[in-house]
């Protein structure tokens, strides 16, 4: 019997299948992360969201969740709401559930990258197997991927997958390499809800097709091979993904207009980089939170492992990495397939430095100059991507030559295996085990500590889950508004259970008003400051943003956001728990209707269903206004080490002069300011700063500060020109207003504001009872009986005066509904108007009638109304003649999704046709 198993244990250790085994096998240890707790990152929606919740909103282009509604890219999660849904009917918990994903992500890295280099370099099991477990256990994936735990996991884990099928397909033109690329793209795609992932898949697909192309210069049949099938497979890979290209097109603008941040994106660059010195970089560990505690927390780290990872001990062993790599670049000569790895190597790690040097001057120019840079404004984390990709052929490379550099020290053959394979052995161990222990203890998920509360939750809290039953049962379609409400980093610290983004309208399946910088975000933030202080205009500004309950929730860390001023320009956030519960129990129009734990839900009672309806009366609103920044009192006074000078068109120059103990140096000057709410808009320029502001600052009758409402975040640094722009809120004992520009005393330091434009929000104003009053208007809007107009659309669609309160009302009524489309019938006496409430968006149309998609795609549906902004925010219809109409309000690229979906099923059809018409000529050919 021994005889006949050593062969077979000889066979199965020179199998391949030995190799899988061992990357399955570690690709199990995510599981040991979990500790009987679900795991939620900053951008994961899953676990929170139920499976249903996730397929519902990724078959729809609009939104009505998020804000006020928006464009949504929610669509490109298909494929991630399919998985999980499968899951979730095959019996899974939501636990094993996510334990599948991890496991997919971290297996998958290693069988990935393991098929790449097989590849890439054939017959080079020992390359293969130590390249493809340092893909999965490395400092990159420690510190980055499984510390922010998004979305690009899935790019990471499968990119290696798609190199080495297209490497493949380029090769041999073989019809199956084509079909299991295009099934690896769709597996990856939930990747593409960051579009940057596209644009790196490109540079990695594209850049190895020109460098097998340069290789193969000399031979013609290779090259018109390679770029035959290049373009065949690009064109199959457009046409299946038309499911979500083409609707990506459609709101490719207003995607990036809501993405962009604050800051530019050399700002962003110059942040990011800062850690990134090329001996960190080549060691994989420039990340930029590496060494950084947090700002209000000194002494508790942002990486809690950071302390005990960045040790002379690591400092030593992370060396191995480069060593390893570069006796790889000694194999590129013999071995073509590791040119483009050695390429990505290299060229990743000068750009995951960043600014730094050397060269970082070059890198600068790059950002500054060549557009869609953006993609890469984290430069470790995204060309990361790509230095890893090429890192792990050229390590697995330099691990096999560090075993033949072993076996060669002695001449005897048995021991030449021994050294060999113990010296690789200790060398995996340093480098797969000790250097990434964090990965094997299960820190590398972080546990909570006094600021962040931790990634591992015990699931969906009992009071959320009887909530949405609530909310479950009550009729008709509306909005809740949450409280604490505010749109900075702050949801990061939000529950104590949960680490991520506020998690309230997965959990409670609603339409919670979650905070956006989408379009109406304005009215939402003034609605909920409004709330809070009890103004008088809070109730018909909720009431007609279809606001039915208000949510308090006491589970959330009010201590950690009532100290970041920084959060919002909306000073309400400072308040406590009590304080924000008496403000709300004090509200006349607001009333306790149920209370689930820790949270507590108020009823609107002047609500109705608003979601669409419709007003004979109108009323016309001044866009044009006084810009209030140029109605102070007096000259700038100063303060501190400062100089100023004012230029022309109101360019603004503030210069520390000295170096100085003082907390502050600026300038100040009074405002004559109204009741508000304001809006304005600015751009500003730092150069060497420390914590620089433009803030308006609220003082009582006696002149003391009350509050300070900071109008962007703080300047550090260098900056170039970036735009500003937002809106603030007067408290109501606010006596006097100062606009203030200010820094910390540092000689040199500058300050530049140019374009400062502050003005009354004309909505609000003619929204609010104070501003209605002001101006001579009747009685407050009462909501929906009403419709405001800018002066500018009452001419546009020509308005007949006629279209007064005293009209007799339309009778409207909702057939049906779903989140792009509304079904209703009109009967209008005279002139009307018809409302959507949602954030006004392009691409919304009334047709008459229930047209098709397809006819409403080829432009023939029929619209009776023309469409305009109303109230400031919604999307408004004006029916100029009276008579009884059956309207279908529908967002227009929802057809772009469907027509996208009919194309990815046809270029499958035409492949699976293909590959069967293929087969059988093949096969005729053999019969004769």
């Amino acid at each position: 019997m021994p005889r006949r198993i050593r062969p077979l244990l000889i066979g199965a250790a020179n199998s391949t299948w030995l190799d899988v085994v061992v990357i399955c096998l570690i690709g199990l240890l995510p599981l040991a992360w979990f500790r009987g707790s679900l795991i939620a990152g900053m951008d994961l929606p899953f676990p929170l969201a139920p499976a249903h919740q996730l397929m519902r909103e990724s078959a729809s282009l609009w939104d009505p969740a998020v804000n006020l509604g928006a464009a949504s890219p929610s669509f490109r999660l298909a494929a991630y709401g399919v998985m999980n849904s499968s899951l979730c009917w095959l019996g899974f918990s939501a636990v094993a559930a996510e334990k599948v994903f991890f496991v997919l992500w971290f297996a998958g890295a290693g069988l990935s990258m393991y098929f790449l280099i097989r590849v890439l370099l054939p017959h080079r099991r020992l390359a293969a197997l130590t390249g493809a477990l340092f893909y999965m256990l490395n400092p990159y994936t420690m510190l980055v991927r499984w510390y922010e735990l998004n979305l690009w996991q899935f790019f990471y884990a499968f990119i290696p997958l798609l190199l080495a099928l297209f490497v493949l397909v380029i090769r041999t033109g073989r019809l199956r390499y084509v079909g299991f690329f295009l099934l690896a793209s769709l597996v990856m795609s939930p990747a593409f809800a960051n579009l940057g992932a596209l644009a790196i898949l490109a540079l990695v697909l594209g850049g190895y097709l020109v460098t097998y192309v340069a290789q193969n210069r000399g031979s013609r049949e290779k090259v018109w091979l390679a770029l035959r099938y290049a373009l065949i497979l690009t064109v199959l890979f457009t046409g299946i993904g038309m499911w979500w290209i083409l609707p990506s097109a459609a709101g490719l603008q207003q995607e990036a207009s809501i993405r962009q941040t604050p800051e530019s994106t050399l700002e962003r660059v110059e942040f990011t980089s800062r850690e990134s010195r090329l001996d960190r970089v080549l060691r994989l560990s420039g990340y930029c939170w590496l060494h950084l505690d947090y700002a209000d927390d000194p002494g508790n780290p942002v990486i809690p492992y950071a302390e005990n990872y960045d040790t002379a001990l690591t400092w030593v062993l992370g060396w191995i990495i480069p060593l390893l790599a570069i006796a790889g670049l000694w194999k590129v000569r013999r071995n073509p397939g590791l040119v483009w790895p050695a390429v990505l190597w290299v060229g990743g790690i000068f750009f995951m430095k960043g600014l730094q040097p050397p060269l970082g001057g070059v890198t600068r120019w790059l950002y500054e100059t060549v557009p869609g840079m953006s993609v890469f404004r984290h430069p470790f984390d995204k060309f990361g991507l790509l230095a890893v990709l090429g890192l792990a052929p050229l390590l697995g490379a330099g691990m096999e030559s560090l075993y033949n550099a072993a076996g060669s020290l002695t001449r005897r053959k048995p021991w030449r295996e021994v050294i060999g394979i113990a010296l690789v052995a200790v060398v995996a161990a340093l480098l797969l085990v000790v250097l990434v222990w964090p990965m094997w203890s299960g820190d590398v998920v972080y546990e909570g500590g006094s600021t962040m509360p931790s990634f591992r939750i015990p699931g969906v809290p009992e009071d959320y889950r009887q909530a949405s039953e609530w909310l479950d049962r009550s009729e008709g379609e509306f909005r809740v508004l949450p409280f604490p409400y505010n749109r900075g980093s702050w949801s990061l610290e939000l529950f104590d259970w949960y680490m991520g983004y506020d998690p309230s309208r997965w959990l409670l399946g609603a339409s919670v008003m979650a905070p956006s910088s989408y379009p109406g975000g304005e009215f939402s933030e003034v609605a909920a400051g409004a709330a809070l202080y009890g103004h008088d205009h809070a109730q018909v500004l909720c009431t007609l943003l279809n606001v039915r309950y208000v949510l308090l929730r006491e589970d959330v860390n009010w201590e950690q956001l009532s100290a970041k001023p920084m959060a919002s320009a909306l000073e309400y956030i400072y308040l406590s728990y009590d304080e924000a519960k008496w403000f709300l129990d004090n509200q006349e129009w607001l009333e306790p209707a149920a209370r689930f734990g820790s949270l507590t839900f108020y009823r609107n009672r002047h609500w109705r269903p608003l979601q669409v309806y419709s007003a004979c009366g109108h009323e016309a609103v001044s866009l044009e206004g006084e810009n209030l920044a140029e109605t102070g009192e007096g000259p700038w006074q100063w303060f501190g080490p400062v100089e100023w000078k004012e230029g022309e068109e109101g360019e603004l120059t503030v210069t520390a002069t000295a170096d100085s103990g003082a907390d502050w140096a600026g300038i100040r000057r009074p405002l004559e300011l109204g009741d508000g709410p304001f809006v304005y808009s600015f751009e500003m320029k730092a150069e060497d700063v420390y914590h620089a502001h433009l803030k308006v600052e609220w003082h009582d009758e006696n002149g003391a500060v009350l509050e300070d409402s900071y109008l962007h975040p703080s300047l550090d640094g260098d900056t170039e020109w970036t735009s500003y722009s937002g809106i603030f809120m007067k408290p109501q004992e606010a006596a006097g207003t100062d606009l203030v520009a200010l820094m910390k005393p540092h000689e040199g330091a500058t300050l530049e504001v140019r374009g400062f434009v502050l003005r009354e929000q004309p909505w609000l104003q003619a929204i609010s009872r104070e501003g209605r009053e002001e101006q001579g208007g009747d009685a407050p809007l009462a909501a929906g009986e009403k419709v405001l107009i800018s002066e500018e659309d009452v001419e546009i669609l020509g308005v007949e005066e006629s279209a007064g309160p005293d009209g007799a009302a339309p009778v409207l009524s909702v057939e049906r509904t779903s989140p792009w489309s509304a079904h209703v019938r009109v009967k209008a006496e005279g002139p009307a108007f018809v409302v959507l409430n949602q954030a006004f968006d392009e691409g919304w149309r009334a047709y008459e009638g229930s047209p098709s998609w397809p006819l409403i795609l080829l432009g023939r549906g029929r619209s009776p109304a023309r469409h305009f902004l109303a109230n400031g925010y919604a999307n408004g219809w004006y029916i100029a003649a009276p008579g009884e109409y059956e309207l279908t309000l529908y967002y227009w690229p929802q057809t772009l999704l469907y027509l996208g979906i009919i194309i990815s099923a046809l270029t499958w059809a035409f492949l699976v046709v293909w590959y069967l018409l293929r087969r059988r000529r093949v096969r005729g050919r053999i019969w004769r």
